[in-house]
């Protein structure tokens, strides 16, 4: 279950602000099938304390004095593997979502990790970035951190079976730890017959000798090069 640790004066009413790290399962699963840990990486902060849910570390919270009029919105520097912090998304009293105070975006989204911004990327200028100030006028608030996948450069070249460079090129795509990517091209070149593709990621080259081939979802650039043989 989730808890959190309990406020060091709990005899004096308080604001608590908590700052949830926002994991989905789905975004756990992305990062495991790339082959690494699907950890948040923040800068721990002395004056917040941990949220845990079965024992793991989903978030930081602080109480703070209810006579104080704003709370600044903490840098924790978060990172995640495949990801960019966006933001934060914020909800007053478990139903209030919060526009940002420049926000042209008046419309509320859900909250959590279902949230309408984790799945189409809209509206940014919605959320909540360190060092803005926040008008405390609740009892409680919860920051959602809000994700989008990195992209990672697919970069095309071309050479012969025989490791011979070839002119032939093609403007680079994208995949990220979300999507993986198909070429649906066929590289022609005269005097050469298309072979097929051989593909680089992270210095290892894994030879497909396939018209077609799945560049799958993960972190990290790919060279994907166009084989060539010549004609008979």
């Amino acid at each position: 279950m989730m808890r959190k640790e309990s406020p060091m004066n709990p005899n004096k009413q308080s604001t608590t602000f908590n700052y949830y790290f926002n994991i989905t399962d789905k975004m756990k699963n992305f990062i495991k099938n790339s082959g690494t840990s699907p950890s948040v990486k923040f800068e721990n902060r002395q004056d917040y304390q941990p949220i845990f849910d079965n024992k793991r570390q989903v978030g930081l919270a602080i109480s703070s004095d209810s006579s104080q009029t704003e709370h600044e919105i903490a840098d924790f520097s978060l990172t995640l593997s495949g990801y960019h912090f966006e933001g934060w998304k914020i909800v007053r009293d478990s139903h209030y979502v919060i526009p940002h105070n420049i926000s042209r975006e008046q419309a509320a989204l859900y909250a959590g990790e279902n949230s309408a911004l984790h799945k189409t990327g809209i509206s940014p200028d919605f959320l909540w970035t360190a060092g803005d100030y926040l008008q405390n006028v609740g009892k409680e608030y919860d920051l959602y951190a809000q994700w989008t996948p990195l992209e990672y450069e697919i970069r095309y070249s071309s050479r012969t079976i025989n490791k011979v460079e070839l002119s032939w090129t093609h403007p680079s795509d994208v995949r990220t730890v979300e999507k993986n990517f198909i070429p649906y091209l066929k590289p022609e070149l005269r005097g050469y017959d298309f072979a097929g593709w051989t593909s680089i990621v992270d210095s290892t080259e894994q030879t497909i000798f396939e018209p077609y081939t799945i560049i799958p979802a993960g972190i990290g650039a790919v060279k994907l090069i166009a084989l060539f043989e010549e004609e008979f």
